[in-house]
């Protein structure tokens, strides 16, 4: 999220610079070359997936043995 939050910022900020000088947020399009202009949400939304995506495959899962695993649906 954190990644998210500050690509946004930073991308706004420099979407805003004009001539070398920030003059406040007026536009909410990135200039990103490939694509023409994005919205900067969508880019953001774009980098928060691909971090969860990441994070998700690097961070490893502990897989619980059946007898610790506490019964919620009793079967016949």
């Amino acid at each position: 999220m954190l990644a998210g939050i500050g690509s946004r910022l930073f991308m706004a900020v420099i979407a805003n610079t004009a001539n070398g000088v920030f003059a406040g947020f007026t536009t909410s399009l990135y200039n990103t070359g490939i694509f023409s202009s994005l919205y900067i949400a969508v880019i953001a939304l774009a980098i928060n997936l691909a971090v969860s995506i990441v994070g998700s495959a690097v961070i490893p899962r502990k897989a619980f043995p059946a007898e610790k695993v506490p019964a919620t649906v009793r079967t016949a």
